[in-house]
């Protein structure tokens, strides 16, 4: 207290960095720690999942129908891997007491060099360079498998309070929304390097560097994370059939898989292909490349929804909780890329104009990972409830599983579109292209998500799951767990 009775000032570095909490709760300085190792995390994450197709067709020269064929195959794998492991890790005992952090440590490295690796031109013929990306896209897909499970799993361990875990997902959704934003780069850095006479092919190879092997460096800092719920004792264990399908009574998590899923049928292909040959201004004599033009329009439509993460918590109990939040964020999205569709992007001023819209739309999507995650805390919860077991494992790997499906969809509609326009990798520039090319690029720019979005609705409507209900779950539970650390006290 100041001399004059008066409460003292904090500091508001201090207090934001600072390291205490009541019991169950997070220090802000952990919270920082952890979404700073999803920042790195991201990073390798966006650039294999937003680059390694665009690598294959322009630096590897498959073709787009192949590369469609071999990323889907390979991230289907991915998602019947996923579960596999999830489940493996809840059937692993606790290692001191910790049920995570064992794979959050080294196995990084390991995933940051076969990231280099997805990234190297071996001057392989067309067949052997789709085994090379194929043997190398599952091993890295297997080791990242176990941490992002890990990682993403710690989110439901970090306190018992729900609340407090929908604060854990908006400062971990900040940092790895950061990460992806700095992957965002690579169209500036590449406009960068045709000036310059680098070849994209040498600028890939230093961004998996930088991304992948810098970016799983920094992701081992979850290592400074806690555990906050105990394991329950498995005094029964159950197949690993049994236990893999037991998440049939998580209706939660049945809703977001459905969701999540049918949002993959997006007809879309990656926005390279549209800036890159369809879109080029010339100001003041000067010709501004797509590539640039991408990043400045990714920049443009991404900050009001970035800054709305920091208030994502009021906004979703003002749309009146999750469940609503998502569906209208899903809602604002069509609408609005309806009305940027019949605008369109001949002009600079068109352009800006469906840039501010998307930007406004923005806001509420900025909010859904940050709601999707923290419900998906809310489903272990209620898994735990219903059957005595925790499940960070399979819930997270269950995630994980319903995005790669949905990636894989989308790779092999991607690769499929770009046949059916027959687009040639040998062509530079934004004329060449055939004209169905050019014809179809702004439908499938900014409508194609439009299609994902509306199929998303569907299963959530169905969806039955109220605060009211979220807070007799957590409640049963605080009593549930409170009996059983009497029980062990008295032993």
């Amino acid at each position: 207290m100041a001399e004059n009775g008066e409460k003292k000032i904090k500091n508001p570095i201090k207090s934001f960095l600072d390291k205490n909490a009541d019991e169950g709760y997070v220090p802000n300085r952990e919270l920082l720690q952890f979404s700073t190792a999803l920042s790195g995390q991201n990073m390798t994450y966006g650039i294999v999942s937003g680059w390694l197709f665009y690598f294959c067709t322009n630096i590897l020269k498959i073709r787009p129908m192949q590369v469609g064929l071999i990323t889907s195959i390979s991230r289907i794998w991915d998602g019947v891997n996923d579960p596999i492991v999830g489940t493996l890790i809840d059937r692993i005992p606790p290692k001191n007491g910790l049920k995570l952090h064992r794979y959050l440590g080294k196995i990084a490295l390991v995933i940051g060099f076969l990231t280099v690796l997805l990234f190297v031109d071996p001057g392989f013929s067309e067949t052997g360079m789709i085994a090379w990306v194929l043997v190398v896209y599952i091993l890295w897909d297997m080791t990242y498998s176990f941490q992002d499970v890990a990682l993403w799993g710690t989110l439901s361990l970090i306190s018992p309070h729900s609340e407090e875990r929908t604060r854990a997902s908006q400062w971990v959704t900040i940092g790895a929304t950061l990460g992806g934003a700095v992957v965002g780069l690579i169209p500036v850095l590449m406009d960068i390097s045709n000036k310059i006479g680098m070849s994209e092919r040498t600028l890939f190879f230093i961004c998996a560097l930088v991304f992948g092997l810098g970016g799983e460096s920094i992701s081992m800092l979850a290592l400074k994370t806690k555990e906050r719920i105990a394991h329950p004792p498995e005094e029964n264990q159950e197949s690993f059939l049994k236990q893999l399908f037991a998440i049939r009574h998580n209706k939660i998590m049945i809703a977001l898989i459905l969701a999540q899923t049918l949002n993959g049928l997006s007809l879309t292909v990656p926005w390279i292909y549209f800036f890159k040959y369809c879109v080029s201004y010339t100001v003041g004599g000067k010709v501004i490349a797509g590539e640039s033009i991408q990043f400045i329009y990714s920049l443009l439509t991404s900050i009001p929804g970035a800054f709305c993460m920091l208030i994502a918590t009021k906004m979703m109990k003002k749309l009146g909780g999750a469940k609503k939040a998502l569906m209208f964020a899903q809602i604002s999205s069509i609408v609005i890329r309806f009305i940027c569709f019949f605008i369109g992007f001949d002009t600079i001023p068109k352009l800006i104009a469906v840039a501010a819209l998307m930007a406004v739309s923005s806001i509420p999507t900025g909010i859904m990972s940050i709601v999707n995650r923290s419900f998906l805390c809310d489903s272990i919860d209620y898994m735990e409830w219903k059957t005595g077991r925790r499940t960070e494992g399979i819930v997270s790997s269950l995630q994980n599983f319903v995005a790669k499906i949905g990636s894989a969809l989308q790779s092999f509609i991607n690769g499929l579109i770009l046949e059916l326009l027959h687009f040639d990798a040998n062509i530079e520039g934004i004329e060449g292209q055939p004209p169905e090319f050019y014809k179809w690029q702004w439908p499938l720019f900014i409508l194609g998500p439009a299609v994902g979005a509306a199929l998303y609705l569907i299963p959530m409507f169905f969806l039955k799951y109220t605060d009211e209900e979220r807070a007799e779950v957590e409640n049963a539970l605080k009593e549930k767990r409170a009996v059983k650390a009497e029980i062990s006290e008295d032993m």
